[in-house]
């Protein structure tokens, strides 16, 4: 393309230079809007009018298709070990498992801004698929920031430190000390 639009011809295109060419592959490659080849015999070589930053975030929208329907719903607290697992196996297809690690900051302009689009996917995803009271309420506490680190460190610490965990935990506790596996029982020890 020439740098005011439109397509080179034939003859246009054989007469750019080799440098001409490469800084428009290089430029193109590093922004994600369209670059522009210079006009033939032209010295000036097109500037990025895109941070990389930019890019980056762009291309973090374009790869993945932003569908919180492939996440599975949370209803009740009790199955918060199934659900977490299901959910943070699809947010490593998704690229979006950093959020779901509580250490993770970006360092660089680049990676947070990258990181702020994937806060504002995942925030949309616990928006629909936490059905539970505790978590519905954890979620619209960060409705103004979409934070949605924070949002799944307090799912995450509710779920092994409510009142109902610890008492699931009391109420299991005591199954899982007394069975005794004896001829009676045909599965397996891990099927207890």
């Amino acid at each position: 393309m020439r740098s005011g639009g439109g397509t080179l011809t034939l003859e246009e295109y054989e007469n750019l230079s080799p440098d001409a060419f490469d800084d428009f592959r290089i430029s193109n490659a590093t922004t994600c809007t369209q670059g522009t080849l210079p006009t033939v015999g032209s010295g000036a070589s097109p500037r990025p009018a895109v941070s990389t930053a930019t890019c980056t975030a762009h291309d973090f929208k374009k790869s993945i298709r932003c569908d919180t329907n492939a996440y599975p719903d949370l209803k009740d607290d009790k199955h918060w070990n199934n659900w977490n697992r299901s959910v943070i196996s699809q947010a490593r297809s998704h690229d979006v498992s950093d959020v779901f690690n509580r250490n993770y900051v970006p360092l660089t302009i680049d990676g947070a801004t990258l990181f702020k689009e994937k806060q504002s996917f995942v925030y949309s995803m616990f928006n629909r698929c936490v059905q539970t009271d505790s978590g519905k309420s954890i979620v619209r506490d960060h409705e103004e920031n979409y934070d949605a680190q924070a949002v799944y460190r307090k799912l995450e610490h509710h779920a092994k430190t409510s009142t109902k965990a610890q008492l699931a935990k009391e109420t299991l506790m005591p199954d899982l000390t007394t069975s005794k596996l004896d001829s009676s029982w045909r599965g397996t020890n891990e099927g207890l």
